[in-house]
């Protein structure tokens, strides 16, 4: 049974219906009338059955359709890489099997004398499917091994299944021109094929193509042709509009790249944009200059249309004039009477869309007499209040559900707001969020919160409630920075009856700092995070605690090899209390290591010190430090090895008690984030603590 399911995993998008089974015989199905299409995956029926459907559209089958049928179906197959697909193909008349015949693999399919019926059942059988053994690119210099087959088929995992790698004609036809455009845009204009060589080794196919890279081109210098009738715009060759024709004085003059070309062209689009010519016309080649076998210098010539200059008209937002609603006459750094700027449109189409007023917004403008052109944001209005189901998993919660009521406020001063109720297996949470947009800037919100929440933690039941304002920044770069005062209510019940509720009252002042360079945020394999959050505590601020708490965590995602990814993360944190007793440091406050997105070898909150009667008290400091080696098989499955360590102290500032645990795992990758199943070591424990611990989990851990 094992074989099996391996065997079932490793096929990849190889439909189970085309398999072969030995002493089975092909029988027609109950006869009905129309088409029927067999041994297909769901996917690929789907889209044949309407084709099929419309080639009999008078309802009726013979020798014409069964020909374009198999025909049709063969070279359906064949560009999925299934080259030997036999058919069998019954045809019925009022449940009376009329004819039958077996199409092989290698035979034409032709049919003589065959009766019109009013009913056909096609049986495919398409075989293995031919995939790519082996690729290699003689000539090309450029470009790695790895570079030139991903033109042809991804190769992301140790276990390539014939679903990523298939082989058809017209798949290495479009591998081509792929590797053609890639090595036109490194600068290699000339690249071309010099031939090709299939070696056929019964499903399996051995490719070898010869390449003449050729020279690279470089850019000596570009020149400027005002053609049309505008001409040269008013003040062109004076200030920024000189320096477009200036050539590159460097040693090395830049590769020809699509990239170092289209940067140019960019460039002069935007001023053209920016004195009001929003029509303009640009288009480019290259003179040759030099020529030698190292490389090949070019001239770049830039022929531009500027066409007429346009003023702005009428602004509409919405179907209403732009100065009628408040938000958009605050908003909106455009006005009538402006250079038409597509560029500068576009932006604020960016500012009106993250006030949320509509959903996404359509540019639409209509010409007008004398160069006036009126500009439109089309959307549609966003409703004032609006209800949402939310469903979702996690590793500690595993499934929680709830719902969001969302009210919106357009008036003078915007808002928007969020009523957000969810239950899960260990959590209730009833959190409120308001937010004013760019009430201090662009890009800048003031909000407000307030949030309740109980949770069952590692041998306690956790309590809170919090009120609180602050201002929030975004910016590029996954950049979010905060800055909140908050008010908190704390408590904190342990299961036993001899341990007193404990609770506290805490005002502070928060201070955010996150940064994020991913590639992917929900598999990273390249980039780093980076986090600083700080709590200042004070009975000024309205609590009765008096604390300083730092939390500071790094991570940082590396890609070895093709098939093998590097996360690394470090974690550090100190609570620090101040004053008398009052003053102490809450027991909310303190820290709780441990858990899948923690040290992966202990449960949820167990990483952490314990008293004399093996309660779980939490940290005022600790230091994590994790690392893993994954693996990918597939494009969907990876192992992965990993160790984790973490020190601690109850009290004080220097850990003094460490645990470390290591293990290995698998995960499944899907559109909402890794499932993952891991087995963890515990070598550096506690006599209380586990020495093994198999988890399953939701999300990446990092």
């Amino acid at each position: 049974m094992k074989t099996l399911l391996l065997a079932l995993a490793c096929l990849g998008t190889i439909p189970l219906g085309t398999i072969p089974l030995a002493g089975t015989t092909l029988r027609p199905t109950p006869a009905r009338r129309g088409c029927t299409l067999r041994g297909l995956d769901p996917a690929s029926a789907a889209r044949l059955r309407p084709i099929l459907r419309e080639m009999a559209s008078d309802g009726t089958y013979g020798e014409e359709f069964l020909e374009d049928a198999v025909w049709m179906l063969r070279h359906r197959l064949a560009r999925e890489g299934f080259s030997r697909a036999s058919v069998d193909l019954y045809l019925h008349r009022d449940g009376k099997l009329l004819f039958s015949a077996h199409v092989p693999a290698t035979a034409p399919a032709e049919f003589s004398a065959v009766p019109d019926g009013d009913g056909v059942l096609l049986r495919m059988a398409p075989g293995r499917r031919d995939v790519f053994s082996s690729l290699r690119c003689n000539g090309i210099h450029s470009l790695d091994r790895r570079q030139c087959q991903r033109a042809f088929y991804p190769k992301d995992g140790l276990i390539s299944p014939p679903g990523e790698r298939f082989f058809s004609e017209n798949r290495l036809a479009d591998g081509i021109q792929r590797l053609q455009r890639l090595l036109r845009s490194r600068g290699f204009r000339d690249a071309r094929l010099l031939g090709q060589r299939v070696e056929e080794r019964g499903h399996r196919r051995r490719v070898v193509l010869d390449w003449d890279e050729g020279p690279p081109h470089r850019i000596a210098s570009v020149r400027v042709d005002w053609i049309g009738e505008a001409g040269k715009p008013p003040g062109a060759g004076e200030g920024e509009w000189k320096n477009l024709g200036d050539g590159w004085e460097e040693e090395a003059p830049p590769l020809a790249s699509d990239e170092a070309i289209g940067e140019r062209l960019q460039r002069m689009r935007r001023l053209l944009h920016a004195a009001g010519h929003g029509d303009a016309r640009l288009d480019h080649r290259l003179e040759a200059l030099e020529s030698s076998p190292e490389r090949q210098l070019d001239r770049l010539v830039i022929a531009v249309d500027a066409g007429p200059a346009l003023r702005i008209g009428a602004i509409g937002v919405l179907g209403k004039p732009w100065d009628a609603i408040p938000t958009v006459r605050r908003h909106l750094t455009i006005r009538p009477g402006d250079p038409f700027d597509p560029d500068a449109i576009a932006a604020n189409r960016s500012r009106l869309q993250s006030l949320d007023l509509a959903g996404p917004l359509e540019l639409r403008w209509e010409d007008g007499p004398d160069g006036v052109r009126s500009v439109h944001f089309v959307g549609r209005e966003k409703g004032r209040d609006e209800i949402f189901l939310r469903l979702g998993g996690g590793s500690y919660d595993l499934v929680r559900c709830g719902i969001d009521w969302q009210h919106r406020s357009l008036r003078n001063l915007p808002h928007s707001s969020l009523l957000r109720l969810v239950q899960s297996c260990r959590r209730s949470t009833v959190t409120y969020r308001g937010q004013i947009p760019w009430l201090c800037g662009e890009g800048t919100f003031f909000s407000w919160h307030s949030h309740l929440l109980r949770m069952e933690e590692a041998g306690w039941i956790r309590r809170d409630g919090e009120l609180g304002c602050g201002l929030e920044k975004y910016g590029a770069g996954g950049r979010h920075d905060a800055f909140t005062y908050s008010w908190s209510r704390l408590s904190a019940d342990h299961s036993g009856q001899d341990w007193q509720r404990r609770r506290g009252r805490v005002g502070s002042l928060r201070l955010s700092l996150e940064r994020s360079r991913l590639d992917n945020p929900l598999y990273p394999a390249r980039g780093s995070r980076r986090e600083c959050h700080l709590e200042l505590a004070n009975p000024i601020f309205g609590g009765r605690a008096k604390y300083l708490r730092l939390e500071l965590a790094a991570a940082l995602h590396h890609r070895l090899l093709p098939t093998v990814l590097l996360h690394g993360d470090l974690r550090l944190g100190l609570a620090h209390p101040f004053g008398d007793a009052d003053g102490k440091l809450p027991f909310n406050r303190r820290f709780f290591p441990g858990g899948a997105n923690s040290v992966r070898g202990f449960r949820e909150g167990l990483a952490a010190p314990r008293d004399g009667a093996g309660r779980v008290v939490g940290a005022t400091a600790y230091a994590i430090v994790r690392g893993e080696w994954e693996q990918r098989l597939t494009h969907r499955i990876s192992y992965f090895l990993f160790c984790d360590g973490v020190g601690f102290c109850e009290s004080g500032h220097r850990p003094d008690t460490y645990l470390s645990s290591s293990g290995c795992g698998l995960a499944f990758h899907t559109f909402v984030g890794p499932l993952r199943l891991s087995h963890s070591w515990n070598w550096l424990r506690r006599p209380a603590d586990p020495a093994t611990l198999l988890r399953f989990s939701i999300g990446f851990p990092f």
